[in-house]
Formats: structure tokens, C-alpha cells, sequence
């Protein structure tokens, strides 16, 4: 079975670090509404890949965990339908802020 490792670029920030070259930027709510809903039809969209083994998931950006707990279990609910049934081995998360991963990440039902 074909392997595929994912990655979901998260652009939302608390504020913008001066080292960052990524694309990232503070956002409203109503813009990361609008960012997840393209984020769950981008992700359901790619039937041809749900055959193949789900290795690893990395959460990048900005910082992913600045998106609310609710919408970091949605993208998870999402993966889970789509491809990570059985297979994933590895869930990455890029943060920064370190206050923001532990109460996010424990919302989402993840020890961490």
C-alpha cells in the first residue's frame, strides 16, 4: 500500500513573530470560519488518496493551536472520516506558544 504523509498549513497567529517567514498573520473569527470551511471541502475532496496508508499528520504554520479547540477536533473529525480510520501513526503539531498547545490540544482528546 502507497503511503501519504499530510500536511495542513494553519496561517493564524496570535501576532506576527519578526523571525517568521511563513505565511501567517492574526486573523478574525469570521476569517478562520470561512479558512475551515474551505479547509473541510479541500480535505474531503481527494477521494483517490483514501486507499493509501496515513503515516503522519503535521499541523504547521502560523500556529494551528490559536485556532479554537472546536475547530482543531472538527479538522481531526474530518481526517478521521476521509483517511485516518486505522493507519496514522503520528500527529505533529507546530506551536510556538506553548501555553496554547496543552488546554487545546486536551479539548481535542489528546493527552499530551
Amino acid at each position: 500500500m502507497e503511503q501519504l504523509e499530510i500536511y495542513i498549513h494553519i496561517p493564524f497567529c496570535l501576532a506576527k513573530c519578526g523571525y517568521c517567514d511563513f505565511l501567517s498573520f492574526p486573523a478574525s473569527g469570521e476569517m478562520q470560519k470561512q479558512y475551515m470551511e474551505a479547509l473541510v471541502q479541500e480535505i474531503s475532496g481527494f477521494p483517490e488518496a483514501r486507499d493509501r496508508q496515513v503515516t503522519s499528520v503535521f499541523f504547521g504554520g502560523g500556529t494551528p493551536t490559536a485556532l479554537p479547540a472546536e475547530a482543531l477536533t472538527e479538522i481531526l473529525s474530518v481526517l478521521r472520516q476521509n483517511f485516518l480510520s486505522r493507519w496514522m501513526r503520528k500527529l505533529l503539531w507546530n506551536a510556538i506558544r506553548k501555553p496554547q498547545i496543552l488546554p487545546n490540544w486536551r479539548r481535542c482528546g489528546r493527552r499530551g
